[in-house]
């Protein structure tokens, strides 16, 4: 590595492990504690005060304001020990739970806002490995996967994968963002001709004696001869069909049309093709650039009622099966007249063949298949017939490329190292999301005329010190540069636009964004404004609507559940990742909408396929796209609570689990996090003897049947009760489907009824949500804007940026509890525009 970039190496590592300054504590938080020290003292001091200070301790002497003093270990201790049960001791007479309820409440309280008062801003965070990826793509125009090589990033203690404490990086790390950089240049930078491009048309697919390729000759308006795969000793490699099916025999020949059919699990990790696919084999590895494909196909005219979907993937057998990435999105192919569809991919995701020898077991593959859900026993499934499939590797409109011209504008007059000037100002300006300081330049400028001596050619000079702009912290990371006094700074008016746009979208600022932060138009609240409807409306904004409620919601805990297939055989993958992105349209619809986030809680609507429509009961629902349905009363749907995405991951694969899925409401719908459970506290499982033919109260009662476990399930229990309407899978088992299946596993009928902290009664989701949306609609106003809020930030909230937050409330009711609007409102804060 040359000597700039090793020295940018340790500039990198040095910012990114420097730990946050501490946040300032304010003195007027302190909240009252006179009730608790007043119990304290009539059930404590006894045996821990000024006559006695049994085991040396005292808690007279405890400071109690645990946001600036220094006894909060202790308190949590005491805190234990009154969870347990075990203070006062069995000889003094015992606390009344109310008594006990209060000092737990009061300690967990005060120790959660001694939590945010201590946790410093973060000032300085690295891009996560989504914001790196997206970043690089629409920096130089490449849609290359390129954040599969980092490590996963870690989550916050609330959830979130942005959050500045939790995102550090090791020198290995680094070293592989040297190694992106370096290929990513190569992909964006060209130089000399145009390589030679690789066209065939595939055909005759029913039967190998009838397989067909023909190479493709030059397109006039595209750069790029064609490769010659005839030479004279005979093909250049081999191409090979892999499409008849297993059965398929002389007797009962294949006519190549395809019914509904899917990737098939082979072993623990390895898959196999479809049964019924059209597949070619090339003992070539195409592992760079972008490839094209037309496929040439129709419905079979026939019996059938529902209608094919045409996928195309690509990837490489191996000694296991295939790996295969799919191309663009399914497309449902609906006319009985043949047409050409096209599908792009960059051959640099996609699984490559291994290195060695090529051979039918180790080659790049293509594959065709309707991926129409199969039905069991349907008479006339719908079939697809492929007449021929295009292959064009690598492909290219214009040589050099669009990536290139991006960068290397033309030169004119400009003499070489002023043009190398420009180009470089022009790349590390948008790279670094803001103004390039001459002093930045000079040194980059620098880099360039020592790399020019050794480089053959400009492109290469120049991609040598353009990749030391991308392992520069200003590209990697978002830093807000602050004075060594100011406790609280605005934002500058480029660091206001990378915040906005790193929030909703997850990558740098378009050039109308950056164009704004230049004229310093971003002051205005109005064109604030006016950019957050315009970013939710772009495409881009699909990174805000798949990772803000994935995170908030907890819909990996869908990937951690081991869901009993014999009780609920009708569960699979495909299944499973419907019902995630069920919860992550269904957020998207309410964003794009701008409706109330009380959506969130009750709707009338819901966003499904017909997988999950399938699953759901709802009926006219066809094809792999999600689209809103109006929900009927008799469906016992509606909001995320209904979800089965929230369901399955709050369950325990065998049946619903009322602990998992209260502590999940109070988590992330009223921001009211349960202490953790004490040491040697079993998990529910309703598969022990002790609980068997128990009903789910009787079975929580048992489970909770101590001191230890009484004050805090007393909170959990009844918001987790009120969902035992639904299984482990999300089916309503009061009747239909859901009750059939229940049947198999209890004789206890469903019992739902919860009096919730407060003393109301609900029976079921519907009276939860409406207890929710009567007694605590501020409650779930103020979580939703911490979270959006933290999110936001990138950071843990200080106890400023809760205040800050929940002083939003009443402006967020005012205006109609729109998600838009409190997006806005999140963005005009204080927090949010300071550093």
């Amino acid at each position: 590595m040359p000597a700039p970039r090793l020295l940018a190496a340790a500039c990198v590592l040095a910012a990114l492990v420097v730990g946050p300054r501490p946040a300032p504590v304010r003195s007027d938080d302190a909240p009252p504690h006179a009730k608790a020290t007043a119990l304290l003292q009539k059930h404590c001091f006894g045996c821990h005060g000024p006559a006695k200070a049994k085991g040396d301790l005292r808690l007279d002497k405890l400071d109690p304001d645990l946001v600036k003093g220094n006894d909060g270990d202790t308190w949590r201790e005491v805190l234990d020990r009154l969870n347990f049960g075990d203070m006062p001791p069995a000889s003094e007479p015992p606390m009344a739970k109310a008594d006990r309820e209060l000092l737990t409440s009061w300690l967990v309280q005060e120790r959660r806002k001694a939590a945010l008062a201590k946790n410093p801003a973060t000032h300085f965070r690295r891009l996560t490995r989504r914001e790196y990826e997206r970043t690089l793509q629409d920096l130089l125009g490449l849609p290359i996967d390129f954040g599969t090589r980092l490590p996963e990033d870690g989550k916050s203690k609330t959830g979130f994968r942005n959050d500045g404490d939790a995102l550090r990086m090791s020198p290995q790390q680094y070293e592989t963002y040297l190694q992106i950089a370096d290929e990513a240049l190569d992909a964006a930078v060209v130089s000399g001709p145009a390589p030679a491009v690789h066209r065939f048309r595939l055909s005759g697919f029913e039967k190998n004696d009838t397989f067909k390729v023909e190479p493709l000759p030059k397109p006039e308006d595209r750069p790029g001869e064609t490769f010659a795969y005839a030479t004279p000793k005979g093909k250049a490699f081999r191409v090979f069909n892999a499409s008849p099916p297993p059965n398929n025999s002389k007797k009962a020949p294949w006519d190549g049309t395809l019914p509904p059919s899917a990737v098939r699990r082979h072993g623990e990790a390895a898959t196999q093709f479809p049964d019924f696919r059209v597949a070619v084999g090339f003992q070539h590895a195409y592992r760079k650039g972008e490839t094209r494909i037309r496929v040439r196909a129709a419905r079979v005219e026939g019996d059938a009622t529902r209608v094919p979907v045409l996928t195309v993937a690509l990837g490489s057998t191996n000694f296991h099966g295939v790996e295969l990435t799919p191309i663009g999105e399914p497309v449902v192919v609906d006319q009985v007249e043949a047409r050409t569809y096209e599908f792009q991919a960059r051959m640099e995701n996609i699984s490559p063949p291994n290195s060695g020898p090529l051979t039918d077991k180790n080659a790049a593959v293509l594959a065709v298949w309707n991926s129409a859900p199969q039905v069991k026993g349907e008479a006339a499934p719908p079939r697809l017939k492929v007449e021929w499939v295009e292959f064009e590797s690598p492909y290219f409109e214009a040589w050099p490329p669009p990536t290139h011209a991006a960068i290397l504008f033309p030169k004119g007059d400009l003499a070489e190292p002023a043009y190398a000037r420009e180009v470089i100002r022009r790349f590390a300006t948008r790279a670094y999301r803001g103004p390039v300081a001459t002093a930045e330049l000079d040194r980059l400028a620098a880099h360039w005329q020592a790399a020019r001596q050794d480089a053959a050619t400009l492109e290469d000079s120049l991609k040598e010190t353009l990749a030391v702009v991308l392992s520069s912290p200003r590209f990697l990371a978002l830093p807000a540069t602050r004075t060594a006094t100011a406790e609280r700074e605005r934002l500058t008016d480029h660091e206001l636009a990378a915040r906005l746009s790193y929030f909703l979208w997850s990558t740098m600022p378009d050039a109308a964004l950056a164009k704004l932060a230049d004229e310093g138009a971003l002051r205005d609240p109005a064109v604030r404004a006016a950019q957050i409807r315009r970013m939710i409306a772009d495409p881009k904004a699909w990174q805000f609507v798949e990772q803000f409620p994935d995170q908030w919601l907890e819909l990996d805990r869908l990937q951690r559940v081991v869901v009993n297939k014999d009780r609920y055989p009708g569960f699979d993958d495909a299944l499973a990742a419907a019902m995630r992105q069920e919860t992550v349209h269904f957020f998207g619809e309410v964003l794009r909408k701008d409706l109330s986030i009380f959506q969130f809680l009750a709707s009338d609507f819901t966003v499904v396929n017909d997988r999950l429509a399938a699953h759901y009961g709802i009926r006219g629902v066809e094809g792999p796209r999600f689209r809103p349905v109006k929900l009927d009363a008799a469906l016992h749907r509606g909001g995320v609570l209904t979800h089965a995405s929230v369901l399955t991951g709050t369950s325990d694969g065998n049946d619903g689990h009322p602990i998992k899925r209260g502590m999940w409401l109070l988590k992330n719908l009223l921001d009211e996090t349960p202490p953790p459970p004490p040491p040697n506290v079993p998990e529910l499982n309703r598969d022990s003897p002790k609980l068997k033919g128990l009903t789910i109260p009787e079975a929580l009662a048992a489970h909770r049947d101590s001191a230890a476990c009484v004050g805090c399930h007393r909170k959990i229990d009844p918001w987790g009760l009120a969902f035992e309407e639904y299984d482990a899978v999300g089916n309503w088992q009061r009747d239909g489907a859901g009750a059939e299946l229940r049947k198999r596993r209890t004789r206890n009928p469903v019992d739902a009824k919860a009096e919730l902290p407060g003393g109301a009664t609900v029976d079921g989701l519907e009276g939860l949500r409406a207890e929710l949306v009567r007694s605590r609609g501020d409650d779930f106003r103020r979580a939703v804007l911490r979270k959006v809020m933290a999110y936001a930030l990138g950071r843990t909230l200080t106890l400023g940026d809760t205040d800050a937050a929940d002083a939003l409330v009443p402006a967020l009711r005012g205006r109609g509890d729109r998600l838009g609007a409190l997006i806005e409102l999140v963005v005009e804060s204080e927090p949010f525009q300071s550093k």
